[in-house]
């Protein structure tokens, strides 16, 4: 369906575990920043927030006193950490079975390794930042094996002591935070891939394997992730199967709640007597997906593949959002256009904060002509600021028809390149990673995710539009699919 990120107004709602770093950001101004501050607050639906959100004019110190409430009923529900006695004796039992934990009275290098570990992205939310900040673990599990994920999660049990399951740590939401001490426990060294099928177009790895890895050896073989997040670099499977819902290869595959996105879970449970290892296929999946290891942690992972194919990337600039998302979604209805994303910038998203002249279109001789002689307004021809960006990534065939689709939709094809000799992968563009580069030239800004009903999705565009201006919010659009319905993820 659609997903819309909103680059001023705060949200505190679970989405993509794995969607949250790496790239450079632009440089934002003070007018800008302004805006944006004075809009860090949670929007509801309902038309009456609308307004309040709208004619409120709260700064940082009001913003403070009004989340101070929620944080301490925070640390009601949170209640008490766990005792140092119980961390002790467990820490003691495990590493009598052999398994390495580092503890926080093993010295300075282990306590500080210990409180890497206990963050992940969190801080994007200026709800979560307050709340999460310094919450760190007692104890770091440094798992290899699934044997050693069930002896930590028996002593767990044995010694009541509080376990969080951590994947490479690109959550966004605090799923990787302990919030009562206890005890991180780290998947990344189950980094085996343990098959691959060829022939059927499957593969099964350990959950600490990064997904980079995992599609650079599926591409030795003919094939590719269906989908993975815009952390791909760094991200997990693990991390992403269980903390993920979506990304960069949706467009074409639908998400991870799609009945056959993945086809297998090897889980390990955490029950008063010996914990389980449950051999999971099917729709017995979907309890264990997307549940941040809360009821089961998952130690192996089987998935579909998909042919690998030759990417380009194209890039095409517009003179008003309606234009580029029009566009957006014609080139995702378009059934002869094979394509893996589809990301929409309004302006000045691409000039601000991506860096769109030297990494988004092309260079040199190359670089387009922003002038109006190709039967434009103008308006592009006013600078970067002015430019709507959409960016495409599909199959060689499938260029001419979404550059014919551009030019129908007043805009202009500002590069093709191969997706392997663009200078920054797309999907560090869109997805999470636009809000990363934000937040690298502007603290102050985050956002909100949104899903846009197919049948209307260009309507509730133009309505977001009128309700707020862009120095308040700006839209950034990723295309998914559901059920072979086309709308839009706005990111603004």
């Amino acid at each position: 369906a659609a997903a819309a990120s909103a680059s001023a107004a705060s949200s505190a709602s679970a989405a993509s575990a794995a969607s949250s770093d790496g790239g450079r950001g632009g440089s934002g101004d003070s007018a800008s920043s302004r805006h944006v501050r004075s809009s860090r607050r949670s929007i509801s639906a309902t038309p009456a927030a609308a307004s309040a959100v709208r004619s409120a004019a709260h700064g940082r110190r009001s913003l403070h006193t009004r989340l101070a409430p929620r944080r301490a009923q925070s640390r009601s529900l949170h209640g008490e950490r766990a005792s140092a006695a119980a961390v002790a004796a467990y820490v003691e039992d495990l590493r009598g079975s052999g398994v390495k934990v580092l503890a926080g009275g093993d010295g300075p290098n282990e306590t500080r390794e210990i409180a890497r570990r206990s963050r992940d992205f969190f801080w994007y939310s200026p709800l979560l930042k307050p709340q999460l900040t310094g919450r760190v673990a007692d104890a770091l599990v440094l798992a290899t094996s699934e044997a050693d994920v069930v002896a930590s999660l028996a002593a767990a049990v044995r010694h009541r002591v509080f376990v969080t399951t951590r994947g490479a740590g690109t959550g966004n939401y605090g799923q990787a935070v302990p919030l009562r001490g206890g005890v991180v426990l780290d998947m990344s060294g189950l980094d085996k891939i343990e098959s691959i099928d060829a022939e059927a177009g499957t593969i099964r790895c350990g959950a600490g394997v990064k997904l980079c890895d995992l599609e650079d050896h599926a591409r030795q073989h003919g094939w590719e992730l269906r989908q993975h997040p815009s952390t791909r670099r760094t991200a997990s499977v693990g991390g992403f199967v269980a903390g993920g819902s979506t990304g960069h290869g949706a467009l074409l595959h639908g998400g991870l709640s799609e009945d056959g996105a993945v086809l297998g879970l090897r889980v390990v449970t955490a029950e008063d007597q010996t914990p389980r290892v449950l051999e999971l296929s099917g729709r017995d999946v979907f309890p264990v997906v997307h549940a941040y290891g809360t009821n089961g942690v998952i130690t192996s992972v089987e998935l579909p593949l998909a042919r690998a194919q030759a990417w380009s990337d194209v890039t095409a600039a517009f003179p008003s959002l309606d234009a580029a998302a029009a566009f957006a979604l014609d080139v995702a209805n378009a059934p002869a256009v094979v394509k893996r994303g589809i990301s929409v910038f309004q302006a000045p998203i691409a000039h601000k904060y991506l860096e769109a002249d030297a990494l988004m279109h092309a260079t040199g001789a190359d670089a387009p002509q922003w002038d109006s002689a190709h039967g434009r307004d103008g308006a592009m021809a006013a600078g970067g600021d002015a430019r709507h960006v959409a960016m495409v990534q599909c199959s060689p065939p499938g260029v001419g028809p979404v550059e014919r689709l551009c030019a129908e939709h007043g805009g202009l094809t500002t590069r093709v390149v191969k997706a392997t000799e663009a200078p920054r992968p797309m999907y560090e563009f869109g997805w999470n990673h636009t809000t990363l580069h934000a937040l690298r030239a502007d603290k102050s800004v985050t956002y909100l995710q949104c899903v846009l009903e197919p049948s209307s999705a260009l309507g509730l565009l133009r309505r977001v539009s009128g309700e707020f201006g862009p120095s308040e919010l700006l839209q950034h659009l990723e295309v998914a699919n559901s059920r072979t319905t086309y709308a839009f993820i706005l990111n603004s």
